[in-house]
């Protein structure tokens, strides 16, 4: 099976500049675990579900802190 026979055909980004609580909420929407971190057109990273859930409160700061 060929990969863009399950691929996502319009994947959805969010901007380095959203805040996680964005993300998560755009995340739940979608049904979804994961999302492209897009700017200016390119790909700048991804964010997972576990990103949020494990590495930022593991650095002792809540979702909204900069």
């Amino acid at each position: 099976m060929k990969v863009s026979k399950i691929m996502s055909p319009k994947p959805r980004t969010v901007s380095p500049e959203q805040t996680l609580v964005e993300a998560a909420g755009r995340m739940q929407r979608l049904d979804t675990g994961k999302l492209p971190i897009g700017e200016d057109d390119l790909l700048r990273g991804t964010l997972t579900d576990r990103d949020i859930a494990v590495r930022r409160p593991g650095a002792d700061r809540g979702p909204d802190a900069p």
